[in-house]
């Protein structure tokens, strides 16, 4: 796909922005695949051919999208990372760090997913699966190092992991609070991000430090 184009004016500039605003209402409450052209740009408050100015397609569009969240998610991780953790510490940050990814750009990241699945454009689901994996594997090494057991395969161990934080992370983000799925607790980051970091140190059978207390993480 072409490179974006990057608006030379401040009108230019706010026509971009009222236009990325817009499909990302639009492909949360409707779906990516619901979604057309048009209605982007009356939703945006914009002429249609002012879409085509910046945007080749709808998809053009979602790739733009998806590779500026994409860098955000692994520049997130790369920050984790950097940080000096014990391992159960470092599974608690990282989780977090997860979820508020997936939050922060839920919206284009359940749209890769469904036009990955449905159409196999799997370029940028491939790449935000990358970036996942490798950063549950580079966790999963740093535990291994200072004693947790070894996993049998750690790629399968890896992407066992990342499929479990990413499935959660779409599903509880998404879940409206009167989805009949929600009954007396609906989960979020509260419950969400400490659930799934005990799942993780579990898996890989991480040893806590006496008295340590598992809290929510601050944002990355």
């Amino acid at each position: 796909m072409n490179a974006p184009v990057e608006p030379r004016t401040r009108r230019g500039r706010e026509t971009r922005e009222a236009i990325v605003r817009a499909a990302r209402r639009r492909f949360i409450a409707d779906g990516y695949l619901n979604v057309s052209v048009p209605a982007i740009t009356k939703d945006a408050g914009r002429a249609q051919g002012s879409f085509y100015t910046y945007f080749d397609s709808k998809a053009h569009l979602l790739h733009v999208l998806a590779s500026e969240a994409i860098d955000r998610m692994a520049a997130r991780f790369e920050r984790v990372l950097a940080e000096e953790l014990e391992p159960a510490a470092l599974v608690d940050r990282m989780t977090a760090a997860v979820w508020d990814a997936y939050r922060e750009d839920i919206a284009v990241l359940v749209s890769v997913y469904q036009t990955a699945t449905r159409d196999l454009v799997l370029d940028d689901w491939t790449r935000m699966r990358e970036v996942v994996v490798t950063a549950v594997v580079e966790v999963d090494r740093r535990a291994v190092a200072a004693g947790a057991p070894a996993p049998d395969d750690e790629l399968a161990t890896a992407r066992t992991i990342a499929s479990m934080l990413e499935s959660s992370c779409f599903t509880w983000i998404t879940e409206r609070p009167d989805s009949p799925a929600v009954t007396e607790t609906a989960i979020g980051a509260t419950l969400g991000v400490p659930t799934l970091a005990a799942m993780w140190t579990a898996m890989l059978r991480i040893p806590r430090a006496p008295g340590a207390r598992r809290r929510r993480a601050q944002p990355v």
